[in-house]
């Protein structure tokens, strides 16, 4: 016990002079975020205070057939939305939609039939919420106006809809892609006038409709059918947002993960390509620059070829990208080309941004030998990390809370600080040096 504090005070004092007055580690820190909380089999919805290292649970589930999911939070923060699955039997379950204020009080059921896949969204003025409900075998549009209270279906006529819906960015149109057997293609639809819009209107899968943050186009990804001989080629499309000057980026198939720049200038996605010789899918993370002479860029983790399809994450200033390859989180800059490697032990999920892109959460077990992971924060430039969390309970899901305020919070005293040397674990992950993720007593 005492050479483990006389190392934690060593450890402590190697990073204050390691890391200088302005230097990230030294600076303020603000921020509280939401994630799921495993206790034996019962689920909570918890909240981090980064200030006082606290937790606390905003809402707990009634049974261990009850899990949570999906936790999204109102722009003012005043407000979330999260999925609530009822498990009925090993191969059935119902999907529920709720809203809840920012203290787990006055909870209010939207949805008791929520399709399956449904994205779920709040508009850009926090006042409504965006979903697709199942409804006699057919999945429907529906916004809840949370000032209102006020429950209204969107009607598109007969055609039914991929629930992967979103909205513009003024707020005032929905953009989804239909599925209906005879009908196919991109739409949007005003909220006020119920006016329908196809967009496209090619037979194939079209998918992963996405409007840019400056309202001015739209991008998709569109599949050919194997029967058809003529026609658009599969890959990803960019159009107008009335449906103009169509035209293809990228050819191919097998892309996910379609998403924008905030500043519209990019869009980043994941390829799949089949390996024949392996017998096995490898994934690739690709940005692409919109212009007419651009060529996709290939983000590079630790490895050029990986197995687990990971999703690139935007920071929210636009200027870095965060994503995961098998246990470890990166993070690249703006015109580098090397990412910068989080010291996030054992990583699993997607890693999310603080709302002033200077911090990334993700959840991470503490070693392979155990089933529960924690809340890991570190910041950027990966020189330390915070673990918010304990072991004795599963942590997952991490949700920034969107910032209101212009408070600025200090990195409390028990915060843990590792230097580099000791978080350099080897690459054979197996000899991870478990003892070190232990919060020393004193600090």
């Amino acid at each position: 016990m005492r050479e483990r504090v006389l190392f934690s005070l060593f450890s402590f004092f190697l990073i204050v002079l390691l890391f200088q007055p302005g230097a990230l580690a030294a600076e303020k820190l603000s921020g509280e975020l939401t994630y799921i909380s495993l206790q034996g089999d019962i689920p909570s919805i918890c909240m981090a205070d980064l200030n006082t290292q606290s937790q606390r649970p905003l809402l707990t589930a009634e049974n261990s057939n009850i899990r949570f999911e999906s936790i999204t939070w109102s722009p003012n923060g005043e407000k979330f939305i999260y999925r609530k699955i009822i498990s009925i039997s090993l191969l059935k379950a119902d999907y529920e939609l709720w809203l809840s204020n920012k203290d787990g009080t006055e909870q209010v059921k939207l949805s008791a039939r929520l399709a399956y896949s449904s994205t779920t969204s709040w508009s850009p003025d926090g006042e409504k919420v965006l979903f697709v409900q199942r409804d006699a075998d057919k999945e429907r549009i529906y916004v809840y106006n949370v000032i209102t209270d006020d429950l209204k279906a969107i009607d598109i006529g007969e055609a039914e809809v991929e629930p992967d819906v979103s909205w513009s960015p003024d707020g005032r149109k929905i953009l989804g892609v239909l599925k209906e057997k005879r009908r196919y293609g991109v739409f949007h639809v005003d909220i006020e006038t119920q006016e329908v819009t196809i967009l496209t209107e090619n037979r194939g899968f079209h998918s992963q409709a996405r409007w840019s943050p400056d309202g001015e186009k739209i991008v998709f990804v569109y599949r050919k059918p194997l029967t058809s001989m003529f026609g658009d080629k599969s890959g990803i499309y960019i159009m107008d947002t009335n449906g103009d000057n169509l035209r293809n980026l990228i050819e191919g198939e097998n892309y996910t993960d379609l998403a924008w720049c905030p500043d519209s200038s990019f869009i980043s996605y994941t390829k799949a390509e089949y390996s024949q010789a392996d017998k096995k899918y490898y994934y690739g993370r690709f940005i692409y620059k919109i212009g007419k002479k651009s060529r996709p860029i290939m983000i590079e983790g630790g490895e050029k070829k990986f197995e687990d399809s990971s999703i690139l994450v935007w920071s929210p200033d636009g200027e870095k990208l965060a994503f995961r390859e098998g246990f470890s989180v990166y993070v690249i800059f703006s015109g580098e080309k090397k990412p910068v490697k989080l010291r996030i032990p054992y990583a699993h999920g997607v890693p999310v941004w603080s709302p002033d892109s200077s911090l990334i959460a993700c959840a991470g077990y503490p070693s392979l030998l155990t089933n529960k992971s924690n809340i890991y924060v570190a910041p950027v430039d990966g020189s330390i990390i915070i673990k918010l969390t304990e072991d004795e309970t599963h942590e997952y899901s991490p949700v920034w809370v969107p910032v209101t305020g212009n408070e600025v919070l200090d990195y409390p005293d028990e915060v843990l600080y590792y230097p580099d040397e000791v978080l350099d674990y080897p690459d054979e992950i197996l000899n991870h040096q478990d003892e070190v993720l232990d919060s020393p007593a004193g600090l």
